[in-house]
């Protein structure tokens, strides 16, 4: 059977799991891959306002053969007017002003 390396990102760190896995295929080891994201995110939250996490699957030649990453980001309502009122603002006054040289 086919054996398969998990490589995890947590937002902080890269894990790469020093054993190989069996799978049946590349399929049934990209499936638990995802499962595995998110157990990830379960771990993080409901701790964290901004989560970034990733995880990449590597077959037995060390070619990658699947990642996924899950993008997470939560506001509270004091965030929400802050953000809709600098949204507000760059609407009616326009972009800011480049800086010089750029």
């Amino acid at each position: 059977m086919p054996k398969y390396r998990f490589k995890t990102e947590d937002g902080h760190k890269l894990a790469v799991n020093p054993d190989r896995l069996e799978f049946p295929n590349d399929r049934v080891a990209s499936d638990e891959a995802q499962r595995a994201l998110v157990d990830m995110a379960k771990k993080k939250l409901p701790d964290a306002s901004r989560l970034h996490i990733r995880v990449a699957v590597e077959n037995e030649k060390n070619e990658m053969i699947y990642q996924a990453s899950l993008d997470f980001r939560s506001e509270t309502r004091e965030e929400m007017r802050a953000n809709a009122v600098e949204f507000t603002t760059a609407l009616i006054n326009g972009p800011p002003p480049a800086k010089n040289g750029h």
